[in-house]
């Protein structure tokens, strides 16, 4: 039989569904409730495409294709019904895509994963996020507020994990070294950029550049590097000794510094442009006279810059930091660096996009009381190891810091990266507060399997795992009705005995990280 989907015709056997239609013309749609080899059965709706004779919409994945039909799969109509889809099963979705922590770092420090790692005693790996996120870990572990901890969801029972001493001691530990020297190890990949402003921006940009293979040059109007951090005012928490000593390893890795260059001086900044494929501007705040001698557009807080890119108003010149608008925090202004660092690999397409995305990030809000109960399970009970305030502590990581790092809750995702319906959210601009309700079920973790974990909150009732338990002899079930409905063991079997043999088959087919393994996904190719 022959039928036509986004005016484009294809002829497909008898039986053949929509979706198989759509699938031969190489159209993409979208499922969460179908997997190829199982019975239909069509609860969720995001595969719909529009009948345009009767102007309905119709499940592809399993309405029967019929002779002589005309079908639309991406007009604007079909993708809207398909968000409306996704906001209703986001509405009553409980779960967090990312832990609290790393959305209130500033530099998007990799927080839980850093936390695994040092958890396994794994201290190079721990180290190499510190640096690659932070630039400055052991700086930062002295000077930075922390909100990471502000928001760490352990304080709701005793108290939240030390994240800014962990990374503060990896920075100044030995396994530091081998990360940082990944840097001088990276390949040319061409492309020529002055940093002008050797401040935490100014630093987090050479060496997000460097690490990319772009050769780098640093000046500073000051004779030694370091920009806001040589504030007397930081000197009780940071010694010189040690900030000298960080950003020694971080030039080590083949960014070359002059101090005493003044880029506000009449031609300089044409001259870098000469010289240089582009440049950063990371020389702090600038007035707005100096701004317009530079050739840039100004705005009431410093340079104009277009975002994400940081990219001003003239062509190859960024700006980062204080230079766009006041920075009160070092780390913010690493961050910011960073940001500029990844629209110049942009400009010299050497790379596209930023070093964190803007992802669909569930999240589940305020915890009821004994909510925190959930993970406890995941975590050491032990109390904090180090108080507030403990710069001068000394201890080995082994001693402490490992410790430290189990009593994380792991409340982030387990599936963040391969989560379809997180995947689907980001691709037709989801919410999740369009069909919120008052009230959300409670947060439950179920445990009864020795390799899985259930989050019956974060079940979008596809029965998919349904499906496959029946095909293994298993007894998993929808249970209770309506807004209630849940899937479960029957006859309160355990989640092992549910799911019997198709366990493992269950977590990689389930949409969403309902059912994962108790191991979590790699962290790093969700966030690049």
């Amino acid at each position: 039989m022959r039928l036509a989907m986004d005016g484009q015709s294809v002829e497909v056997p008898d039986g053949a569904t929509l979706l198989d239609a759509a699938r031969a013309l190489g159209l993409r749609i979208p499922t969460l409730c179908h997997r190829d080899g199982l019975p239909h059965y069509t609860s969720c709706m995001v595969c719909a495409v529009r009948d345009v004779a009767s102007g309905r919409l119709l499940p592809a994945c399993s309405y029967p294709a019929a002779e002589g039909m005309e079908l639309e799969a991406s007009s604007d109509e079909v993708r809207a019904a398909r968000r409306r889809v996704l906001e209703l099963l986001l509405g009553e979705h409980v779960g967090d895509c990312e832990a609290p922590c790393r959305r209130a770092c500033p530099a998007r420090l990799r927080i839980p994963e850093l936390l695994r790692n040092a958890a396994r005693a794994d201290w190079s790996a721990a180290a190499r996020l510190a640096a690659e996120d932070l630039v400055l870990p052991a700086v930062l572990g002295r000077i930075c507020p922390a909100p990471c901890e502000r928001s760490c969801r352990r304080a709701d029972r005793d108290a939240p994990v030390a994240i800014r001493e962990l990374h503060r001691r990896l920075g100044e530990s030995s396994a530091l070294g081998p990360a940082r020297a990944r840097a001088a190890r990276s390949a040319a990949r061409g492309g020529r950029v002055l940093v002008v402003g050797a401040g935490p921006a100014g630093l987090a940009a050479a060496v997000v550049l460097r690490r990319a293979g772009v050769e780098v040059r640093l000046l500073d109007r000051a004779p030694r590097p370091g920009g806001a951090l040589r504030d007397p005012a930081l000197a009780d928490r940071l010694p010189t000794a040690v900030l000298d000593a960080e950003i020694e390893e971080v030039l080590a890795a083949g960014i070359p510094f002059e101090g005493g260059v003044d880029i506000r001086e009449p031609g300089m900044l044409d001259e870098g442009l000469r010289d240089f494929d582009a440049v950063v501007l990371a020389c702090g705040p600038l007035a707005p006279t100096a701004i317009e001698s530079l050739g840039l557009r100004a705005t009431g807080r410093g340079v104009a810059v277009t975002a994400p890119t940081h990219q001003t108003s003239r062509a190859g010149v960024f700006a980062a930091g204080a230079a766009v608008q006041p920075m009160r925090l070092a780390v913010r202004a690493v961050a910011d660096g960073r940001l500029a660092a990844e629209g110049v690999l942009a400009w010299l397409e050497l790379r596209a996009g930023t070093p964190w995305p803007a992802r669909f990030d569930s999240r589940i809000g305020r915890l009821a009381p004994g909510e925190v109960e959930q993970w406890m399970p995941d975590a050491s009970p032990a109390p904090r190891s180090w108080p507030a305030n403990t710069a001068g502590a000394d201890a080995t990581l082994d001693q402490v810091a490992r410790g430290e790092a189990l009593r994380c809750l792991g409340c982030d995702c387990r599936k963040a990266r391969s989560c379809r319906l997180r995947r689907l959210a980001d691709e037709y601009g989801a919410t999740q507060t369009r069909f919120a309700a008052d009230s959300r079920p409670p947060v439950f973790l179920r445990r009864d399997h020795p390799r899985l974990v259930y989050e019956p909150g974060k079940c979008i009732k596809c029965g998919i795992c349904v499906r496959l338990a029946a095909r293994a002899n298993g007894t998993m079930t929808f249970q209770r009705r309506g807004y209630e409905s849940q899937v479960a063991p029957a006859f309160n079997d355990g989640l092992e005995a549910g799911l019997g043999e198709a366990a493992d088959e269950a977590v990689r087919a389930c949409p969403t990280a309902a059912l994962a393994f108790r191991v979590w996904e790699p962290m790093s190719g969700a966030y690049r």
